[in-house]
């Protein structure tokens, strides 16, 4: 099965042509320290190291293998028999049916009764390597040994020409042919379920160094196994980080090997990218979040973050089928000032309400933070911290009446800002129709005024008519 690792996910847009935020915590030496204690790789037993200039970091990474087996069988007989192979892979393949036969013999052999001791112990009796047709298992060598060596001459494999057949229903220890242990009515299917259900059998190491998971079910008259074994494979990347600022450009990819090696350092520059963005106060959602984003692709050069693509995507793959499609890149990166953008804080409460006489807004901002970099907008005009006051809360915004007084009824939007980010709500003021009451007396004075003023034109033009 081929296995097909895509390059470098963690990549930025163009769209966010913003400033950079202020820079807080990230240097060389507080990326280094923040790689140190990564728990992702510390999972994979990373080391870092910071010298000359240059961060490198060294880590084994299991690689897995897949491969799938296929036993005939015939009412409740297995079989299995290989009597040449041409090469390392194949003998390697003979292998581990040989294993995977023997595992199901001994699966037969525990459900007719026999404990993992016993079986263990007969088997490292002298003489009990091999079974010729007797007790319903049947091992047979069909030739002489030889060996096989992997490409790179790194492995070699002693492979033996055999055959195997196990009646499950039949198999025992004991030296009669006649007679099992005890009657049983083990059947395929017995055998089956037992090992799914088997924790060691579906998940075991070998030697301490190889470790497989498997799988096994039936499928028609065979029975099907598939394995993944994991062997430790060992990374390096060196990466150059002069006064705060990473810089990584790929050379030529030509091969599998090449391939790789860029990948390495891609995995790497990930990683940091990551750490310096958290340095400068995002958390792990914030990152995770703005790269789930389509819109941020490869090609992008602001916030701190420059990332090219420098030609297209290639393919390359191994002898064993692997593959690795990639493109060259350049990374430069100033830690300092590497940001996302703007972030969407939270509103916590305020949004939505109904404005009357009081008005509050809470959200998840650093209280210090907005402190002293804080600003607050109501539609979109800044306004003056004389006519609101700060809480702990995350931080609370509580608007002065003598401000609440100057909006009118009606829609209105509110936005608090700080350096790196920014969150809104919307309100409605609906005041209540009730004037206050110096506006009433000054209204009423008003017109009684103008009454009066009235009342007295009118008597003057009164007399003045009388007289005439």
């Amino acid at each position: 099965m081929k296995k097909v690792k895509k390059i470098f996910t963690m990549v930025l847009t163009l769209w966010m042509l913003i400033p950079s935020m202020i820079a807080r915590a990230a240097t060389n030496d507080a990326l280094v320290e923040s790689l140190k204690e990564d728990e992702s790789l510390k999972s994979i037993h990373a080391t870092v190291t910071y010298e000359d200039n240059l961060i490198e970091l060294e880590y084994n990474m299991p690689e897995s293998n897949y491969k799938e087996l296929v036993f005939s069988y015939d009412g409740n007989v297995i079989e299995y028999r290989k009597e040449e192979v041409k090469n390392y892979e194949e003998a390697a393949m003979s292998t581990s049916y040989m294993l995977y036969a023997t595992k199901l013999m001994q699966a037969a052999l525990e459900l007719n009764g026999y404990t993992e001791e016993q079986i263990q112990t007969f088997f490292q009796t002298e003489g009990n390597e091999l079974i010729y047709d007797v007790n319903g298992m049947e091992i047979k060598e069909l030739g002489d040994s030889k060996e096989y060596k992997s490409e790179d001459e790194t492995m070699t494999i002693t492979f033996i020409p055999m055959s195997i057949k196990i009646d499950v229903s039949k198999a025992n220890l004991n030296s009669s042919t006649d007679h099992p242990k005890e009657a049983t009515s083990t059947t395929i299917e017995d055998v089956v379920t037992y090992l799914e259900n088997d924790e060691n059998f579906r998940k075991y190491e070998s030697d301490g160094q190889l470790r497989y998971t498997n799988d096994i079910y039936l499928n028609d008259d065979n029975i099907e196994i598939d394995y993944t074994y994991y062997t430790d494979h060992y990374y390096r990347a060196s990466i150059p980080c002069e006064n705060d600022i990473l810089t990584y450009e790929t050379g030529e990819i030509n091969n599998y090997d090449e391939a790789e090696e860029a990948l390495t350092h891609y995995f790497f520059i990930d990683f940091m990218m990551s750490n310096a963005l958290k340095l400068n106060g995002y958390t792990s959602e914030d990152i995770q979040k703005y790269f789930e984003n389509e819109e941020n692709t490869l090609n992008y050069e602001t916030n701190g973050i420059e990332i090219k693509e420098l030609g297209e995507e290639k393919s390359f793959s191994d002898d064993q089928g692997s593959t690795l499609t990639i493109s060259k890149m350049s990374v430069k990166i100033d830690l300092a000032r590497a940001n996302l953008g703007k972030k969407e804080y939270k509103m916590i409460q305020g949004d939505g309400q109904k404005v009357d006489k009081t008005m509050a807004f809470e959200f998840d901002m650093d209280y210090d933070t907005f402190m002293s970099e804080g600003k607050v907008y109501v539609d979109d005009k800044e306004v003056s911290k004389e006519y609101y006051e700060l809480s702990k809360g995350s931080t609370i915004v509580t608007f002065k009446s003598n401000y609440i007084k100057t909006l009118g009824n009606g829609n209105h939007t509110f936005k608090a800002v700080v350096n790196d980010g920014e969150t809104t709500a919307t309100f409605t003021v609906n005041k209540t129709n009730n004037p206050q009451t110096g506006d009433f007396i000054h209204k009423n004075i008003l017109m009684l005024g103008i009454c009066f003023t009235g009342l007295l034109g009118a008597g003057i033009y009164l007399k003045k008519k009388s007289r005439n």
